[in-house]
């Protein structure tokens, strides 16, 4: 949603996490700190259990590491073994821990900045370390955040769909099927908003302006609720679907969300 002034509603905050996930979130926060000391900028929380919306089992918990530096590979991978850890210990409260690297001269500097800011800035709320978003302005959802945002969509949904299509595990294949529907729900509501610049977080609330613009789309909205859960791939024609939207959402994003800079 944007709030009175038209600037995108940042509707993460710590009192939105329940206390099913609250140990998980300290258990995090404590790992990742440990693990990267000084290194590490600040640490962040986005998605459905910044925002009250998780559910327990069912959702995934994630984070964005903020580094000083780049990191080098090694380092990479000992945050990945910490997503794993993670899950081993609290495998009841999420389906699975995601968490997101990047480095301070990315987020300030780098031609992807903009991106980077407005995330944090209105999708994050900061859990340990420094926090960047007060140093950040409020923005808009106007066309040139839009495409930050999720201009990237036609080079992401492809590498979701080559890693989907060099995988016969099912569980990876469900996997990487809802990444593709959640990055098709964030690509649509971006290329609505950059038209219109309003704006919605939450799944059905997106799936609201899906409908309202994109009439044609009205039987395939509830597939992708339901594929953004990882429940629908195995149904006969399903992955098909979900290519077929996908291909158009890519369309879309070529014609709307162009680069800006």
């Amino acid at each position: 949603m944007v709030d009175e002034f038209g600037y995108i509603q940042n509707e993460v905050a710590i009192e939105n996490v329940t206390e099913t996930f609250r140990p998980l979130l300290d258990d995090a926060v404590n790992r990742i700190s440990r693990l990267l000391g000084p290194e590490m900028s600040g640490l962040y929380l986005y998605g459905s259990v910044g925002t009250g919306r998780a559910v327990a089992g069912r959702s995934d918990i994630d984070l964005l590491v903020v580094l000083l530096a780049e990191p080098a590979p090694p380092r990479c991978n000992a945050i990945a073994d910490v997503a794993r850890q993670l899950e081993g210990h609290h495998p009841k409260v999420v389906r699975s821990v995601e968490i997101a690297t990047t480095w301070l001269d990315q987020v300030l500097t780098s031609r992807e900045s903009l991106g980077y800011k407005v995330f944090i800035k209105h999708f994050c709320v900061c859990i340990a370390g420094d926090d960047l978003s007060p140093e950040l302005p409020h923005v808009p959802p106007s066309p040139t955040v839009c495409s930050a945002l999720n201009g990237d969509a036609p080079e992401v949904l492809s590498e979701l769909w080559t890693r989907f299509d060099r995988t016969y595990d099912e569980h990876e294949r469900r996997r990487l099927g809802g990444a593709i529907a959640r990055k098709i729900l964030r690509t649509l509501m971006s290329v609505i908003a950059a038209e219109t610049e309003l704006w919605a977080t939450g799944r059905a609330d997106i799936a609201s302006f899906i409908i309202i613009s994109y009439p044609d789309l009205v039987p395939d909205v509830e597939f992708l609720l339901h594929a953004a859960e990882e429940q629908e791939l195995a149904l006969a024609g399903s992955v098909q679907q979900l290519r077929r939207i996908s291909s158009f959402t890519a369309g879309e994003a070529r014609r709307v969300l162009r680069d800006p800079f």
